[in-house]
């Protein structure tokens, strides 16, 4: 179920929990938007240090082709939007132990393809300030199984959300409207 690939070099990495596998094309108006489906889920893996807290880490998504060779967001940089960075939350899981996750409820696509989602884990060294470079702030890079996304026209429907999404939209308010 969990196909996840992994490029770590570090001792933190990413599990993707929930993997999209399909989406609606947008359009531009706000009543034309459709989020990927299912949202995907990640969760931060590994022993934080007695220095690190939860809060010192973000994920990013950016969209890919399905065999990894290209990036379709250089070619169309519109393609992918929505919130393409996620906060790490401290939340339970399933079995009730708390683990930071990392949420992505609005994405959305607009052009029809097949694609991968590419999530990376970067370590934040200053609160108002994403350090990208040098690559040591790259901890952890997860790819997503590849995915559909439809148009209008052909689009199967949205699946129900899974016992994680729903235990998890429980815990904070954002996540309730929009994938319950």
């Amino acid at each position: 179920m969990f196909n996840d690939i992994v490029e770590s070099k570090s001792r933190l990495t990413l599990k993707l929990l929930e993997h999209p596998d399909r989406a609606r094309c947008c359009g531009n108006g706000s009543h034309d938007i459709r989020s990927i489906n299912p949202t995907p889920i990640l969760q931060l893996k590994g022993k934080l240090n007695h220095h690190e807290s939860t809060s010192d880490w973000l994920a990013i998504v950016t969209l890919w082709s399905v065999d990894k060779s290209n990036e379709p967001l250089k070619e169309q940089p519109e393609n992918l939007i929505g919130n393409t960075i996620a906060e790490s939350r401290s939340l339970e899981d399933l079995s009730g132990v708390v683990g930071t996750f990392f949420i992505f409820p609005h994405l959305y696509i607009k052009k029809e393809g097949v694609y991968r989602l590419c999530f990376r884990l970067v370590r934040i060294f200053s609160p108002d300030r994403v350090e990208l470079l040098p690559e040591s702030n790259l901890l952890d890079t997860i790819y997503s199984n590849p995915f559909r996304v439809y148009t209008p026209r052909h689009y199967p429907g949205k699946s129900k959300p899974s016992m994680l999404m729903r235990f998890l939209a429980k815990q904070t308010i954002d996540l309730k409207a929009r994938n319950l």
